[in-house]
């Protein structure tokens, strides 16, 4: 399961949103691993799971209006039950407009090409 912890700057919360949508984080052992929807399930409070990339259409999202939507634009990454602390598990929700807490995401450089995805 895919949760948030606030920002610390480590390596081990450095995403990069690849040319071709994918979120992908790489490990200090050189493993690419991926934002995935298991088994492609697009239902309402799907959990959302670190898996290796595959290139699949489940491994890959779009970054607008600071959601973070499926490429079909049919679901977003939201936050369970809106809550942003520690430990909150990320899942696949409706996209809503205007858009909640729960559904924005930042961008943010770092030093590196890479960026960190944060609430």
């Amino acid at each position: 399961m895919l949760q948030v912890w606030g920002c610390l700057g480590d390596t081990n919360q450095r995403w990069l949103l690849t040319d071709d949508g994918q979120i992908l984080h790489r490990t200090d052992a050189g493993a690419e691993l991926c934002v995935d929807i298991p088994s492609n399930d697009r239902s309402d409070g799907q959990s959302m799971q670190v898996w290796p990339c595959l290139g699949t259409p489940q491994q890959q999202w779009l970054h607008e209006g600071g959601k973070i939507l499926t490429t079909d634009r049919s679901s977003c990454l939201d936050l369970r039950d809106g809550w942003d602390g520690d430990g909150a598990a990320v899942q696949l929700w409706n996209c809503h407009t205007p858009t909640p807490e729960n559904q924005q995401w930042v961008l943010t450089a770092w030093s590196e090409p890479t960026v960190a995805v944060s609430v």
